[in-house]
């Protein structure tokens, strides 16, 4: 299809541009205070322009995020806005991408419709470079050095799928919130030309502080909290498969469980923006057999404005980038429910939400918790080794020195399983890999599960010791 471009215009001078692509509030903020904290800097006499972006399943069936309180403030940063669901409609943006033949001729579409020089100098800051929109447009201004933030917890792990050399030998900087204290993200490590830039919880919470100030009005019902008050964060596991519908309604009761175990008087859900409504109908009832009060803040504002404004005493959930936020710009405690069962459930291993789920996991305070805090740090590189094997490779010698240590059982079992171990060939593996790995490609393993279990745990336990 072709591009949405009605008039052809003429091509300003050809200043440098920075193009910055953006899909959520939250991210735009984490942009704008990387800009404000001078880790994004702009070429001298160059402009730059906001590419917004709504990759939901459905964009025109909700109002655009652009909407939101706080935007018109955030957009200042950028001498121009424009719309990528309205230059590429009637396609999608989370699978739009040109044949190679046809970049070229979008290129210069592109440059015309947003008033861009046919020779000008052009950086791409992309917040998730390995899919579209960020990939096609990465792919699209082929010359163009590439910046990636990052606007969540993902960033600590490596990619989901290994990114095309055309597309990574462009990264020239990436900057993420330094959302987990002393925990270097992983992200790009496969090119050592991107250069890590840390963003300041300080800088991120100014930024937010912004659209705290800008939501005020939509917070007029719940402008004050009693004391003891807790905030639980939905999240969006039904509906990326990850959960059944059932199961992650008794995960939110379980949340609000916890909650009232610690001592709160009085719940606040803050249910996911694309979660359905029954997740709030769910737990009505258990507030009620709990004799709590139940707040359902069914508000088009981020988690953070809600610390900003409303200040709650402990904030619950599962694996949630907000719950770092919480504790790291806010200073509000944390704690996470149900991601000993999540773990269990996440599929495919290179799920690119594992390192998120084994850093709240291990990080943060709850139920059935492993105490594995201390060694964070190489939990995370031996789970980024086991995703990505082949790009990771330089980690292999971490994720031996933890797997070889008098904790591993636990940690091998909890975080990474035992057909893995295995494969990979580090300790904890079951012994003679060379006639269990055939045996993995046939059915053989899963008509005789519960044997090669019971087996398996008996050999891994002799192999550690």
């Amino acid at each position: 299809m072709p591009l949405n471009v009605p008039v052809p215009t003429e091509p300003r001078d050809p200043v440098p541009v920075q193009l910055v692509e953006a899909s959520t509030l939250y991210g735009l903020a984490t942009v704008c205070a990387a800009v404000a904290q001078g880790l994004l800097p702009l070429a001298e006499g160059g402009r730059r322009v906001l590419v917004t972006s709504t990759n939901t399943t459905v964009p025109e069936a909700q109002p655009p995020w652009e909407e939101l309180p706080g935007f018109a403030h955030l957009s200042t940063y950028f001498d121009a806005v424009v719309s990528w669901n309205d230059t590429i409609f009637p396609n999608h943006p989370s699978v739009w991408s040109p044949r190679p033949e046809d970049r070229p001729l979008f290129e210069q579409a592109l440059r015309r419709s947003w008033g861009i020089g046919p020779d000008a100098p052009v950086e791409l800051v992309a917040e998730s470079v390995q899919s579209p929109p960020s990939l096609t447009l990465a792919r699209l201004f082929a010359d163009a050095t590439l910046h990636v933030y990052a606007d969540g917890l993902m960033s600590y792990g490596p990619l989901r799928t290994r990114l095309e050399q055309q597309v990574l030998r462009r990264v020239g900087r990436f900057v993420y919130p330094e959302l987990v204290p002393g925990l270097r993200p992983h992200l790009l490590d496969e090119w050592p030309g991107a250069e890590h830039h840390p963003l300041s919880p300080d800088a991120l919470r100014r930024t937010l502080t912004v659209l705290a100030d800008a939501a005020k009005d939509e917070l007029e019902a719940v402008r004050e909290l009693p004391q003891g008050s807790a905030l639980l964060l939905g999240q969006y596991l039904a509906e990326a498969g990850i959960l059944s519908a059932a199961e992650e309604d008794a995960l939110h009761r379980d949340i609000l469980r916890e909650a009232v175990r610690g001592g709160a008087a009085s719940v606040l859900f803050k249910p996911h923006p694309s979660a359905p409504r029954r997740h709030a109908e769910a737990l009505r009832g258990e507030a009620a057999r709990a004799g709590v009060t139940l707040h359902v803040v069914d508000l088009p504002v981020l988690a953070e404005v809600l610390y900003e404004r409303l200040r709650p005493d402990v904030v619950l959930g599962c694996f949630s980038t907000a719950l770092f936020t919480a504790t790291t710009v806010y200073g509000i405690p944390a704690v996470r429910v149900g991601t000993d069962l999540v773990l269990r459930r996440l599929k495919p291993y290179e799920n690119s939400n594992r390192i998120p789920l084994v850093i709240a996991d291990c990080v943060l305070p709850g139920p059935g918790a492993v105490e594995a805090r201390d060694e964070v740090r190489r939990l995370v590189a031996t789970v980024s080794f086991c995703m990505q094997p082949i790009a990771y490779a330089h980690l292999r010698p971490t994720a031996e020195q933890l797997l070889s240590a008098a904790r591993a059982k636990a940690v091998a079992g909890r975080y990474l399983g035992l057909l893995r171990l295995t494969r990979l060939r580090l300790p904890g593996g079951l012994p003679a890999p060379r006639l269990l790995l055939p045996l993995a490609k046939t059915s053989f393993i899963h008509r005789h599960r519960s044997t090669l279990a019971r087996l398996a745990r008996t050999a891994r336990g002799t192999a550690i010791r």
